[in-house]
Order: structure tokens, then C-alpha cells, then sequence
């Protein structure tokens, strides 16, 4: 089946996407859950920080010094000079990033259940035995060789025992961990993460593909200025609820964070209804979890821009081949580990000494994606 299923819509599944009123609200059904999209009209909004925003409130580590912590001038570089941009045309936005019950949609296995119990025949499960038995029974050979002998009183090499013993151990617990991620599911409301220079960049083509989007009309990831204006939804403040961080309207310094315990996923994440929406209806825009937008990474330029988009540019090679990063792309509204400045409207993340300093080190950068259903006119990039 591969990463995604054949999706088939019905004509009830699609809706009208012409719209007037912001925050208009319109869902497009697939495999049985729901997508639901808000309108962003077309419009103008001033897009960065100002001057006195953030800047004095995030320091920095020194390399050579790491108890001296200076202000961290890269976000003044990376979010100035504040400018005017011009949206000409409407597009929709979904209410929140993929959550893990649409990300099961797509993937054809419809609603993630909320079961009490094992349910025994779930494809999750059998995949989840399917791999673990086999890997369980190999480590578990010189266990099941060494053991009887010993048992039988004959004379065997301890040290051979205890290893052995230990393989099976190991296989044991892969087995039941197998067991353990098929059977407790994540919550269908909190974000999915996915790869930035994988699986997000192919949601969109997949929808399009499978005739989801309305004629006329296409998904993609929504350019950094757009998310930034449905962000805003008509505001100018820091945040879209005022220039003082509210730790009541977005889930970030997750422990300084007053969520109970309760409403916190295994994953540290919350659900993405547990905030309200801004003024457009839109949710979870800030904190929680970052989000992926469709720009590479560029400065800004004071001059009135009209829907804008910077494409992404490879800046490595792999054997004399460009090889696209995922530094090449814009993060924006921070995650629930970062700090309210980081959480900011005019907050990014995309500059190589973040993100590139995570894939040296290994990690995969994951973030979550909101799709735009934008028209196709005006749009064709």
C-alpha cells in the first residue's frame, strides 16, 4: 500500500471553496474523518517583528564561554525589517497541523479508536507481530541451546549463560515494545511530526493526485507569508491575543506551562483543540508543535511584497549533486519546548546554526503540517 492509501472521494466530500468572510468555515471529508479548512481573504499585513519586539528576551550560548549568555542578534537579522505584504488572493488554511487521526485517514486506516481493550485483529498489531516474534525467537536461540544444559546439572560456561540470557532479554522486550506502540494508540487530536525533507513535502502532491482538492483548486504548504498572516488574522500584536505571552493560549515552556499532566500525550504534546482558536478560527498556530512552510529560507527586504514566496535552494552537495535540507526550509510558531520568544507571530526557525546543528548531530528535524487549499491561477509556483 505503501505510505499512503488510494483515497476515493465522493462528490459529497467536496465543498465550495468560494468564500467572503474570514475565518468561514469549510470541511472536506476523507476516509471517513474530518479536514476542516478556515478562509484567509486577500489582504495586506505588516509581516516581521518591530523593532523592540523579542530580541532583548533570547540570549545565546557562547561556544568558548558557555555560562555567558548574550542576546541573541540573529533573530533581529532574521525577522527584520518589518514590511508591508500584499495578499491578492483567498485561500484556505486548515484549522490545525495534521493531527494523528488525519494522518491515519491518509494512510487508509480511518478514525484512530479510543479502544478500552486489545483489539486482537488490528492490522497495527499483526504488523507489530509479524516483525517482533522472529526477531524475539533469534535472540532467544542460545538462551533456549544453554539452558536446559544447565539446568541438567552439567558443567557450562556462566559467562556464555549470562549473555545468552541477556540476547533474550533484549528480543523479549523488542516484542513487547512492538506490542506496547501497536496497542496504545496516540491521541487522534494531537499533531503528527513528520520528516521536513520527506513525508510533509509529499502530503500535498498526494492529495492532489488523488482528486481531493476542488477543481480549480490545489493543496500545497502555505508560503511563509501566508501562515504568518492567518496567524495574525488581522491583528499586529505580538502574539495574536496581545503583546504579553499567555500561558493560557498556547502550549509552549512546557514546564513553566500550567497544562495538567492529564492533558499531555506520550509524545509531550496536547491536543490541538485545548487552546482557543484566534480570531479566524484557526488553532494551535503557536506552540505545541512547529510548523512547515513552503519558502526557503531567505532575509527579509523592506519593500512591499506581493505574495511573496522564496523557492527552496539546495546549499549542500552529495558527490557534486545539489541535495535539498532541511535548513532550506522555514519553521514557524515554535514548539512546546521553546520559549514564548520563540512562539512569537513574527518568530522563525530555519537559519543553519539551528537547524543544521541538529542534523549534525543526528536528529532528525520533524515538524508538523497545516496544508493550504490555494487556486490554482496566481498560485502556479
Amino acid at each position: 500500500m505503501g505510505l499512503f492509501a488510494k483515497t476515493i472521494v465522493s462528490s459529497k466530500d467536496f465543498f465550495d471553496p468560494n468564500a467572503t468572510q474570514a475565518g468561514e468555515r469549510r470541511v472536506l471529508t476523507l476516509n471517513g474523518v474530518e479536514f476542516p479548512f478556515r478562509y484567509c481573504p486577500p489582504g495586506d499585513f505588516l509581516m516581521g517583528a518591530a523593532d523592540d519586539e523579542g530580541v532583548e528576551r533570547e540570549t545565546k550560548q557562547l561556544p568558548l564561554l558557555p555560562s555567558l549568555r548574550l542576546p541573541d542578534t540573529d533573530y533581529a537579522k532574521d525577522e527584520r525589517p518589518r514590511h508591508m505584504v500584499i495578499l491578492s488572493r483567498g485561500f484556505w488554511l486548515m484549522e490545525t497541523g495534521i493531527t494523528f487521526g488525519q494522518w491515519n485517514a491518509l494512510r487508509g486506516r480511518g478514525p484512530i479508536p479510543k479502544p478500552r481493550f486489545i483489539k486482537f485483529m488490528s492490522r497495527d498489531l499483526w504488523d507489530a507481530l509479524i516483525v517482533g516474534i522472529p526477531v524475539a525467537l533469534v535472540l532467544s536461540i542460545p538462551a533456549l541451546v544453554c539452558l536446559p544444559i544447565w539446568l541438567s546439572g552439567e558443567f557450562f560456561d556462566s559467562q556464555t549463560l549470562s549473555l545468552s540470557l541477556i540476547a533474550m532479554a533484549f528480543g523479549i522486550l523488542i516484542l513487547v515494545g512492538n506490542i506496547s506502540s501497536a496497542v496504545v494508540k496516540p491521541n487522534p487530536e494531537c499533531p503528527k511530526t513528520f520528516n521536513v525533507t520527506n513525508e510533509a513535502i509529499r502530503i500535498a502532491d498526494y492529495l492532489n493526485k488523488s482528486g481531493a482538492a476542488p477543481t480549480g483548486w490545489r493543496f500545497r504548504l502555505p508560503t511563509e507569508a501566508q501562515w504568518e498572516y492567518a496567524c495574525r488574522a488581522g491583528t499586529t500584536t505580538v502574539y495574536w491575543w496581545g503583546n504579553k505571552f499567555d500561558p493560557k493560549k498556547a502550549f509552549c515552556s512546557v514546564d513553566n506551562s500550567p497544562v495538567r499532566k492529564e492533558f499531555i500525550s506520550t509524545e509531550g504534546k496536547t491536543s490541538v483543540y485545548l487552546f482557543r482558536a484566534n480570531p479566524w478560527g484557526l488553532r494551535d498556530m503557536l506552540g505545541n508543535e512547529q510548523e512547515l512552510v513552503a519558502d526557503g529560507h531567505s532575509l527579509y527586504s523592506p519593500e512591499t511584497a506581493v505574495d511573496p514566496f522564496v523557492p527552496v535552494k539546495s546549499r549542500e552537495k552529495l558527490f557534486g549533486i545539489p541535495v535539498t535540507t532541511s535548513a532550506d526550509y522555514v519553521l514557524r510558531g515554535g514548539r512546546r519546548e521553546a520559549s514564548p520568544n520563540q512562539c512569537r507571530c513574527a518568530s522563525r526557525l530555519a537559519d543553519r546554526d539551528v537547524v543544521g546543528s541538529k542534523r549534525r548531530s543526528g536528529h532528525t528535524v520533524v515538524a508538523s503540517v497545516r496544508l493550504a487549499l490555494v487556486p490554482i491561477a496566481g498560485f502556479g509556483r
